[in-house]
């Protein structure tokens, strides 16, 4: 009995479809303009880099696009992520504030802005200083946010409502899990939100035929999470990928009974071991006694080679030719050749596991055009699972910080009962809650003095704050609250200094100060902090007082007002008025009618 050996060696596994073939790419954002055409196409300087769709927390894309003509402005945006257009009805914009485009561009946050290649170098250098936008703090509510889609969340605090039909159907969501009986629920379904990804972002890799193994597995867990319409997607993929195959072979891996021609590759690839063992056995009697041992492998590409260990002969000579076999490659002292039998082999089987990556990249493709079609189900869910995540982030949030529902005010009331500032009380171990009341039998416009760092800054946010809060369905920090519906929040408290614009920081104030005096309504709210401080006391004075004067001559129907300042002589200058009230309390607080 011969003493050689003969072996098969198992194929080496060959990952056809490895990510790692698809390096990932970025785009770099430029701060230039780039002419296209007839526009011009501008990338913000805060987003220095692109993120790809495969990267799961990518920051929303928002192109936005403007146009002037005359002295009106109009533009739209386009996010990407959720494929909304948002459109802004024409506006009448004046030099040199620009307010609309400068408030359209803060809520827009875009990524890039397309304009006219004709617009005004004065609006350019405006659009050049969008990296100086502060964006809102919603940290207190993102972190109860799982990951489904963070744009829904940003959208309510962009655009706040003042549909009291609207507002009322979101703070009734959001006191029905704050309540201690519904807790369980709650967890519930925060426990199903957590297994939904962010969709639009899977369906766009699908359409590019680059879907991941963590899509394919969060389509299905949104699939499964709910029923109904969804039950034939979540059980379609259920019954064609095999998830377990999947995550160790990182490729798509077809279930068996789903397409006999690919079940018959697979029966021919897994019995190839004990097959290449017969051929090896066979290739070791024909070859001389020189040869020990040798075995029959397959590499994808290659086909079935004949695998040799070197000799001591070809080590020394560097010769391994052996009659009747053809060399190919030699890899860590093992000698690989094509045989008579090998080249048999190719032209019997073939490359089969080639041949079966195609036909499971085939019923993928399949797969996803038909999920392609099913899409409007899939985001219809989406958005009502995005909306839930929404409003349970403001039922924690609420609960975690003891916040109340407010009431909404139809005759104009502002009243918060010992108000609370939401960022300020987490800064300091106590906070000295205050209470805010405006219109009905109050006065409409308050005036605020006192010394620095009295809290007076502090009590102008709190009182925008909780206004802002109220209009996107929150409960609000303080013991009870009665908030009217607004049509705009007007604020005049710190001026930015630029030197693109070429404007001090007193002309920025008069902008902003302008824009309440010729905009804020009845169901406005105004705030205002220190305004004069950057020029003259006189000149600050007079502009200050003036305007006020033209705030009273509106009685009742003025917007509500609150304004700090150090002018102590307002007091003297507006005594004979009989529609100011004095009351001094820790800080010196009177009030026009």
């Amino acid at each position: 009995m011969s003493s050689r050996k003969y072996e098969c060696n198992p194929y080496t596994k060959f990952n056809a479809m490895s990510d790692s073939s698809h390096p990932e790419k970025h785009l770099s954002a430029s701060e230039s303009f780039r002419n296209i055409s007839s526009s011009k196409e501008m990338q913000c300087e805060n987003n220095t880099e692109f993120l790809t769709e495969t990267d799961e927390d990518a920051t929303p894309l928002v192109v936005l696009s403007v146009i002037f003509q005359g002295h009106k402005i109009g533009g739209a945006f386009y996010d990407l992520d959720t494929c909304h257009l948002y459109l802004l009805p024409d506006h009448v914009e004046t030099a040199p504030s620009y307010s609309v485009l400068r408030l359209f561009l803060k809520q827009a946050q875009p990524c890039a802005i397309v304009t006219s290649s004709r617009t005004d170098e004065n609006v350019l250098n405006i659009l050049r200083e969008i990296t100086k936008y502060a964006f809102i703090d919603n940290s207190l509510f993102r972190k109860n946010i799982v990951n489904i889609d963070e744009n829904s969340f940003r959208h309510w605090f962009l655009l706040p409502s003042n549909d009291p039909n609207l507002l009322g159907d979101r703070q009734a969501a959001v006191k029905y899990f704050v309540s201690t009986k519904n807790s369980d629920i709650m967890s519930t379904l925060q426990g199903s939100l957590k297994h939904i990804k962010f969709l639009p972002r899977i369906i766009t890799r699908m359409k590019t035929a680059q879907a991941s193994m963590n899509d394919w597995m969060s389509l299905y867990k949104i699939s499964s999470t709910f029923s109904t319409d969804l039950f034939r997607i979540a059980s379609l993929l259920n019954k064609i990928i095999d998830f377990e195959e999947y995550a160790r072979q990182n490729h798509f891996v077809v279930k068996p009974g789903v397409d006999s021609e690919l079940d018959k590759m697979k029966r021919t690839y897994n019995g190839l071991p004990d097959f290449m063992t017969q051929v090896a056995y066979q290739e070791l009697q024909d070859l001389s006694q020189e040869v020990q041992q040798c075995s029959v492998i397959y590499l994808p590409q290659l086909g079935y080679l004949l695998a040799i260990p070197a000799t001591d002969r070809m080590k020394e000579t560097k010769d391994y030719s052996i009659p009747n076999l053809r060399f190919m490659f030699i890899v860590n002292d093992i000698v690989h050749y094509k045989s008579t039998n090998t080249k048999k082999l190719d032209a019997l089987l073939g490359d089969t596991l080639c041949d079966i990556y195609d036909k499971e990249t085939q019923i993928m493709h399949k797969l996803q055009d038909v999920i392609l079609e099913m899409k409007h189900v899939l985001t219809g869910v989406m958005e009502y699972a995005a909306k839930l995540d929404c409003l349970i982030a403001l039922a924690v949030t609420a609960k975690e910080y003891n916040w109340v529902q407010p009431e909404i005010s139809h005759d104009g009331e502002l009243a918060v009962l010992k108000g609370r500032h939401p960022l300020q009380e987490m800064c300091v171990a106590s906070f000295v809650a205050n209470d805010i009341y405006s219109g009905d039998s109050e006065s409409k416009i308050k005036i605020l003095t006192g010394p620095n760092c009295s809290g007076k800054s502090i009590y102008l946010t709190q009182v925008a704050l909780i206004a802002f809060m109220a209009h996107i369905g929150s409960f609000v920090p303080a013991q009870k609250a009665k908030i009217p519906m607004l049509d705009c929040i007007f604020t005049c408290m710190y001026a930015a200094e630029s030197v693109s614009l070429n404007l001090s920081g007193f002309l920025i104030s008069l902008n902003q100060f302008s824009a309440a005096l010729n905009n804020a309504t009845t169901n406005s709210l105004v705030i205002v902090d220190e305004f004069g401080k950057d020029t003259e006391s006189e000149s600050g004075l007079a502009l200050l007082t003036s305007s006020l004067n033209f705030w009273i001559q509106k009685g009742s129907e003025s917007p509500h007002i609150f304004l700090a300042t150090h002018y102590l002589s307002l007091g003297s200058i507006f005594s004979e008025c009989p529609f100011i009230k004095f009351q001094v309390d820790y800080e010196l607080i009177f009030s026009i009618l």
